[in-house]
């Protein structure tokens, strides 16, 4: 259509905003109400009505679909010449200007900083941090605080805030909450007067805030370590720009000359350099020729530093001349859509209306073939996710056989993930859907197991068997077609009872022992031969060589040309690779292990390698996230899974209290964010939306629906409809997710091997404890025990242990309490030494240091107590015990005996507020199956260990001891404080633990290990769980050829 025609079908608003092409332009436009349309018939009005030319104008827009999509708009307006006009992402814009100006900027040798590199640095900073510093971290994840530091200082530079200006900012409000009202004690108490300082509410937002300004002071560190690397960040061009702009009057003058009418898209959704960027380049007229355009009600982006202030702003900052429109006739949906997205947003206090005079933005349904819909806006009740799993699928097939094109429905949801399990029923319901989502490669199964592979052979590059904790799981997923889940589970549970052999050298002997079939022997034989030659490979050739070779010869290529998603399974081996060619492109002499730790650290600090994911099926459902949405409509749409966790409680608070510093109420303005996005799904529909929630989740506990549906159901607008789908749709389901499971695994625990293994079993607490937790894992772990690699934690535990144990079995030999800590100490290090292959190179500098540290404290809590307690027995082995009928076994950290009561200690390293759950009872003494929560259905984990001790010592009849309390000890201090729980042990709950040793004994006599925790984060539930994925390629030519020589080897 050309510029006329558009401009005869305009509304008299939106003309109004198209012939006002002098001064200063504000235009308010709700959703559906045409603001594209508006904005590139604005342009095109200029040049029609002006002697201005193209290259005049500049158009900003917020994201790169949106400068696509005003320039195809403005080139079917004017043809080649839209080409001219300048339209830029502000980032793009900054570019342009550094591009045509790099003599100036001076960076000709400088590169973009990637993701990885920028994690690297902030490790390092990390790393080099004092000790007294308040972010550095000794204990769990230490890198913790590199998220909220890269937060802090993506914040400051899209604010362009200086170290100086954010410390300033910290300095002056902690002065302030000296005097603050909310700091103060309310009433006298305790000594404390009304008015004075309270310290506990004090000390509670000044720590998080002296962290922030270490943090502010770290930006500083963070820029020239890029610079070192000759690398910027992607935040620093705005404020590169800015800074040229403010202190280069020429440079700032050639843009001023150059573009005399300025335009922005999305304005709701600036940052703060962003709006100064644009107010930068204004300056120099009093009342500019500048056109923006937003809506504050869709203002979506804060976690990426937009902010909702700056409309208003604006307005106020050009009141006097400004010329505001409200574009309020919506051509999108019907009208029962928009009272309900209209009632929706006014519950927001941060919008113009009731700040602009006489503003309102209900929005009104104006096109006729959809505005008088009845009930096209409506709430549905599902009594479970699989209930709106099935009935929504049922629905979409419902729509199609009306005549609905499916491409004319959308899916919604907050979170790509909410969509997993429908996406995987629609499948297996043969209904066609489109998505576009990030995959992380390093999550896809032939990725994966690509990666572990190359794991394995570079830790067996460094020393015999320090890979062979990956080796189980790599035997399953290498695709043998003869040796067989079962086969490989008799090796492991073999091989574990052969103490000091390790895997690689004894599979083959064993197999033979095992009498394995001959073709899985000859199977294992050609793939330990492949292991070998690429052991001696890997010193002759390149890094891309290997990893290409390995791809290829071991089978991984023809495994993803034979899956039935080919196409997507190379693409992602070839992302993989690709970052192999970028990174070696880097460094050309980067080693295995060096690249694998490159991996490591982007799946530490999630990362991934992402790959952009998009299934395009012919006349597709398309399922997407309310983000994604903007911008889009659909005649049907259901926004599913709307509850309280995914909508109010997402996680998207500031670090450091970052937020103190800043105007409104924190928890208010995420509230009101959220209901902007929810506002935003809504206005998304034309003809109908179902706003759907359950009542419980997959693992049946209870849900509670969001706070907006409340809104929605209150503002009239919509009824609640309770549903469920039909009851053979429902089994059909439930079948269709039975079959999701590993019938391998179910055969496996069933075998006699297993069943002789369990016969001689004894139960230790450590066991109790594994198998209430998940009994899958206990199967791998106990039944099959399969190798594990030694972790951190754990190392540093066993070292502490040893220090404490050797303290307490030496502690009368001292002559004094330095000599007693320096033994201690030395017996900690060299247990760290002894087992250092655990640790990184930073990570035992840091534990060594930190051990040390804790050790000596906890010597000093605690030394003079000791002589007055009693007996101490420390590192108590008990193995021949029986309690009811059930063998028992283990090993106590210490026991105060005192007149025939025992008294038993056990040390715990690990943060206390991680422990303090573990410590307490169950809610009842009575097992509940409904009781979803693990501590409040069996106890913690700690509790019982005391009463399973207790067990242990009274069977021991030699000793005739009765237990009569414990202890958990943690050994790491919390704030500076050392804690001790004391567990006293009553008749009631030793009963209720008795039961339970009974029972899971039982348990695993009977080989129910079917059931796993089915959490996400189970390495074996998981396992199981993705199997099918592991074994689904079914080439014939997976193994390299077994040759002659090889059989005879």
């Amino acid at each position: 259509m050309t510029f006329e025609e558009v401009y005869q079908q305009l509304n008299p608003n939106q003309k109004i905003a198209v012939d006002t092409t002098e001064g200063t332009v504000m235009v308010v436009a709700g959703p559906g109400t045409g603001k594209t349309q508006v904005l590139g018939a604005r342009i095109a009005s200029i040049l029609k009505r002006t002697d201005v030319n193209p290259e005049n104008i500049l158009c900003l827009t917020f994201t790169e679909a949106a400068t696509t999509a005003l320039r195809k708009r403005l080139n079917q307006f004017m043809g080649a010449e839209s080409y001219k006009v300048s339209v830029y992402t502000y980032h793009g814009f900054c570019n342009t200007v550094i591009q045509e100006n790099r003599d100036l900027f001076g960076i000709q040798d400088l590169d973009p900083v990637s993701e990885l590199e920028v994690r690297e640095v902030m490790r390092e900073i990390v790393n080099e941090l004092p000790h007294d510093s308040k972010i550095k971290r000794y204990v769990g994840d230490v890198y913790y605080d590199i998220r909220d530091l890269l937060k802090v200082f993506g914040l400051m530079k899209k604010d362009n805030l200086t170290s100086a200006a954010l410390v300033k900012k910290v300095d002056d409000k902690l002065q302030d909450m000296l005097t603050d009202e909310a700091y103060l004690f309310k009433t006298n108490s305790r000594g404390n007067k009304k008015g004075d300082l309270n310290p506990r509410l004090y000390n509670k937002d000044k720590t998080p805030l002296e962290k922030l300004r270490e943090a502010a002071l770290l930006l500083d560190v963070y820029d020239a370590k890029l610079r070192e690397r000759k690398r910027y960040d992607f935040n620093d061009m705005i404020a590169w720009v800015l800074e040229a702009l403010h202190t280069n009057e020429d440079l700032l003058l050639h843009y001023q000359e150059q573009y005399q009418y300025f335009l922005v898209d999305e304005y709701q959704d600036t940052n703060g350099a962003q709006n100064e960027l644009l107010y930068t380049l204004i300056n120099y007229w009093e009342n500019p020729n500048v056109f923006v355009v937003g809506d504050d009600d869709q203002s979506v982006y804060k976690f990426q530093g937009a902010n909702v202030e700056n409309i208003h702003e604006f307005y106020t900052r050009y009141e006097k001349g400004i010329k505001l429109v409200v574009l309020d006739q919506n051509y999108r949906s019907s009208q029962n859509i928009l009272d309900g997205s209209n009632a929706i947003i006014k519950h927001n206090n941060e919008r113009l209306v009731g700040k602009v005079p006489n503003l309102n933005k209900d929005i009104v349904a104006s096109n006729p073939a959809v505005a008088d819909i009845p009930q096209a806006l409506n709430i549905v009740e599902y009594p479970n996710t699989f209930q709106e799993t099935v009935s929504i699928t049922a629905k979409l097939k419902k729509l199609k056989k009306d005549g609905v094109p499916l491409k004319e429905v959308a899916i919604m949801y907050r979170q790509h993930k909410q969509s997993d399990d429908l996406i995987k029923y629609l499948e297996a319901e043969g209904i066609s859907y489109n998505v576009a989502k990030t995959q992380n490669v390093l999550e896809v199964p032939i990725v994966h197991q690509l990666n572990n592979f190359l794991n394995y052979i570079s830790l067996e590059s460094t020393s015999l068997d320090t890979g062979q904790h990956l080796l189980f799981e790599i035997l399953h997923y290498h695709n043998f077609k003869h040796l067989s889940a079962f086969d490989i589970a008799r090796m492991s549970q073999a091989l574990s009872k052969k103490w000091g052999v390790g895997w690689r050298e004894q599979l083959n002997t064993t197999a033979q022992e095992l009498e394995i079939d001959k073709k899985a022997s000859k199977e294992l034989r050609a793939f330990l031969a492949d292991i070998e030659y690429w052991l001696k490979e890997m010193h002759n050739v390149t890094l891309q060589t290997l990893v290409e070779g390995i791809m290829s010869k071991i089978g991984f290529v023809s495994r993803a040309l034979s899956a039935k998603d080919a196409t997507f399974q190379i693409q992602c081996l070839k992302t993989y690779y690709n970052f192999l060619k970028e990174e070696t492109a880097r460094d050309p002499y980067l080693s295995l292990s060096a690249f694998l730790h490159k991996i490591e650290l982007l799946t530490q600090h999630n990362l991934g390698l992402k790959l952009n994911k998009i299934v395009h099926g012919i006349d597709g459902v398309n399922l997407m996230t309310v983000h994604g949405s903007k911008g889009l409509e659909f005649d049907y749409v259901f926004l599913i899974n709307c509850n309280e966790a995914k909508w109010e409680k997402e996680k998207t608070t500031l670090p450091y209290k970052l937020n103190l510093l800043l105007p409104g109420e924190p928890q208010k303005a995420m509230e009101e964010e959220a209901r902007r996005l929810f506002y935003v799904a809504l206005t998304r529909a034309r003809k109908n939306i179902e706003v759907s929630y359950p009542l419980k989740d997959e693992k049946d506990k209870d849900i509670t629906k969001s706070l907006f549906v409340v809104e929605l159901k209150e503002s009239g607008a919509a009824a609640v409809h309770k549903e469920e789908a039909d009851n053979e749709e429902i089994l059909h389901f439930l079948d269709f997710m039975m079959k999701q499971k590993n019938e391998e695994y179910t055969d496996l625990i069933k075998q006699d091997f297993v069943k002789k293994e369990v016969e001689n079993f004894r139960l230790s607490a450590t066991n109790l404890n594994s198998y209430l937790r998940c009994p899958v894992s206990f199967f791998y772990q106990n039944i099959l025990r399969v190798p594990s690699a030694k972790g951190e934690s754990s190392t540093f535990g066993t070292a502490v242990h040893s220090a404490l144990d050797g303290l307490f079995k030496n502690l009368s030999t001292f002559e004094n309490d330095k000599m007693a800590v320096e033994f201690m100490k030395n017996r900690f290090m060299s247990a760290m030494h002894n087992s250092k292959e655990a640790f990184t190179k930073e990570g035992l500098e840091r534990r060594l240091h930190y051990g040390q540290n804790i050790l000596e404290k906890y010597y000093n809590e605690y030394s003079d107590k000791w002589t007055s307690v009693g007996e101490i027995h420390t590192e108590l082995h008990l193995k021949n015990c029986e309690i009811d009928g059930v063998p028992i076994r283990g090993q106590i950290d210490k026991v105060v005996i005192n007149d025939g009561t025992a008294h038993v200690v056990d040390f715990k390293t690990g943060q206390v507020k991680y422990g303090k759950s573990k410590v307490k009872p169950p809610v009842v003494l009575e097992d509940n199956e409904d009781e979803k929560n693990h501590e409040k259905r069996h106890g913690g984990d700690y509790w019982r260990q005391v009463m399973f001790y207790k067990a242990l010592i009274e069977s021991d009849k030699t000793q005739n001891l009765k237990v009569i309390s414990g202890e958990i000890d943690f050994i790491e201090p919390e704030n500076d404080e050392f804690k001790k729980i004391k567990i006293m042990v009553s008749n009631e709950e030793y009963v209720f633990v008795r039961k339970q040793i009974k029972n899971t004994f039982e348990r695993i006599q009977n080989l129910e290990f079917d059931e796993g925790c089915e959490s996400d984060d189970c390495q074996w539930c998981n396992f199981n769980k993705h199997y099918a994925d592991n074994r689904q390629f079914n080439s014939s030519d997976l193994l390299s050829k077994d040759s002659d020589e090889m059989d005879e080897t």
